[in-house]
């Protein structure tokens, strides 16, 4: 009867009804996951998990991120870096280090000459404790030599990375210019290392 079929229909409206928040939200996470899929796509450092963490301590919703250099495929010098970082802003310097330890740093000011300022800026450890760590003092945040050294801090150090990093045995971590506990916290206890390879990609907002 007419009755009965529109009994039917008003039964599966309401269905429809529940269901359709539940799929909107699904939705949602599957347009989130495809947009975190495409950030740090090219990284042959970093893991799921790392990558969402990465994405969840930056203050604003990047729409992507984008490497700008590899260490293993454009080479470990500062000429290297200024070439395909310099201009970029802002950035995230991811570093493994041989004995496997990952840490890094951002910014959102530029790599020039020098010293730079920058109240943003943070570095982070992607080992055990998987932490971000403020800036302290901003006007060391970052800073960059050609034939020398990049990195977050220097006077103030955090992480130096010098010139030829994969082959040099003085690269360093401290712990000044950033809300870093123990010293060399950031390199399982250990201040020097020798870089395995350095990613550094472009956050657009």
């Amino acid at each position: 009867s007419i009755n009965e079929q529109s009994n039917k229909i008003s039964f599966l409206e309401e269905k429809i009804k529940k269901f359709e928040p539940m799929y909107e939200e699904y939705l949602n996470n599957k347009k989130k996951e495809e947009m975190r899929s495409r950030m740090f796509k090219e990284s042959q450092i970093l893991d799921k998990d790392e990558k969402k963490l990465l994405i969840e301590w930056l203050s604003n919703k990047p729409q992507s991120i984008n490497l700008l250099m590899n260490s293993k495929i454009d080479g470990d010098t500062t000429q290297a870096f200024k070439n395909k970082c310099g201009g970029k802003k802002p950035t995230y310097a991811i570093i493994k280090t041989k004995k496997g330890y990952k840490f890094g740093g951002y910014t959102t000011e530029l790599w020039n000459e020098g010293q730079i300022k920058d109240n943003n800026a943070f570095v982070f450890s992607l080992d055990k404790k998987k932490k971000k760590y403020s800036i302290l003092k901003p006007e060391y945040a970052i800073g960059f030599g050609l034939n020398s050294w990049w990195g977050f801090g220097y006077t103030y150090n955090a992480i130096v990375i010098l010139e030829k990093c994969t082959s040099n045995t003085g690269n360093w971590v401290g712990n000044e210019a950033y809300d870093i506990k123990e010293k060399f916290e950031l390199n399982g206890g250990e201040k020097n290392f020798i870089v395995d390879s350095f990613e550094i990609y472009q956050v657009n907002y």
